[in-house]
C-alpha cells in the first residue's frame, strides 16, 4: 500500500465521506433502539466520548513509542516508523470500510442536530459538493449520517489490539489491556448515552475491528514493515 494512497483514503474516510453522508442525510424520526431505551441520555456524554477517544488513541501511540527506548536491541522488530505506519493502515482500512457501509443506506441521525426542525447551533450540513470535498469542516460534532459503524468504538478496539500485540508480555501489558478494555466498554455505553449512535453501530464496530485487524495483518504482515526501521532504531519485539 503506497503512502500516497494511504493518505488519500484517510482523507476520504475521515473527512470527505463523512461530509458526503451529512450532505445526503434526510432528517427523520429516531429509530426504535433498545440501547436508547435502556441507557438514559446524559448531556455530558458526548464530551466524555470525544475526550476518551482522543486520550486513548494518543496515549496508546505515545506509550508504545516510549516503549521503544526500553526494549533490548537485537530482536525482530518493526521499529517506531513501522509501528506508526501499522496504525495508519488500520485507520485507513477501517474508515474506508465505514464509508462504504454508511453511504449506501442513509440512516436517520439520532443526535439533536440531526433531527427535524432542530434548533442546534452546530447544525451546518454541506451546501453542495464543493463543501463536501474541498471546504474544511468547522466542527467535527456537526455531522449526520455516518453512523454504521461507530468510529469511536473502532478506534478503542484497535488501540487495545495494538497494545496487546506489540507490548512485551508482562504486568504492564496485562494492566494496560485491562484498562483499555474497561475504557472500550465505557465508550460503548457513552456512545449510546450521548445519542451519537444506535446500538447496531456499536455492535458492528466491535467485530468489524477484529475483521480489519486480521485483514490488514494478512495484507501487510510485520515482516513487510521491518524495512522501515532505521539501522540504529530500537524496536518493539514481534510476538
Amino acid at each position: 500500500v503506497s503512502t500516497q494512497s494511504t493518505w488519500g483514503l484517510l482523507y476520504w474516510g475521515f473527512f470527505a465521506s463523512r461530509k458526503l453522508a451529512y450532505y445526503r442525510h434526510v432528517p427523520l424520526g429516531v429509530l426504535k433502539d433498545m440501547g436508547h431505551e435502556l441507557i438514559p441520555r446524559l448531556s455530558w456524554a458526548a464530551t466524555i466520548s470525544e475526550w476518551l477517544q482522543y486520550t486513548t488513541v494518543f496515549g496508546v501511540m505515545i506509550g508504545l513509542l516510549l516503549w521503544l527506548f526500553v526494549t533490548p536491541k537485537g530482536v525482530p522488530v518493526i521499529g517506531g516508523i513501522g509501528l506508526l505506519y501499522r496504525y495508519l493502515l488500520l485507520e485507513c482500512f477501517g474508515y474506508t470500510l465505514r464509508s462504504i457501509t454508511y453511504l449506501p443506506t442513509s440512516l436517520p441521525g439520532c443526535d439533536d442536530h440531526c433531527l427535524p426542525n432542530t434548533t442546534a447551533t452546530y447544525s451546518h450540513p454541506p451546501k453542495d459538493l464543493l463543501h463536501v470535498f474541498i471546504m474544511p469542516s468547522s466542527d467535527f460534532k456537526s455531522n449526520c449520517g455516518d453512523l454504521l459503524f461507530s468510529g469511536h468504538v473502532f478506534q478503542m478496539v484497535t488501540s487495545s489490539l495494538m497494545v496487546y500485540h506489540y507490548l512485551v508480555p508482562g504486568v504492564w501489558r496485562t494492566a494496560s489491556v485491562f484498562v483499555l478494555i474497561l475504557a472500550t466498554i465505557a465508550q460503548c455505553f457513552i456512545s449510546l448515552s450521548s445519542r451519537g449512535h444506535y446500538s447496531v453501530d456499536v455492535v458492528v464496530a466491535i467485530y468489524a475491528s477484529f475483521f480489519v485487524w486480521h485483514t490488514v495483518f494478512w495484507l501487510v504482515p510485520d515482516r513487510n514493515l521491518e524495512s522501515l526501521r532505521p539501522s540504529n532504531d530500537v524496536g518493539i519485539p514481534t510476538p
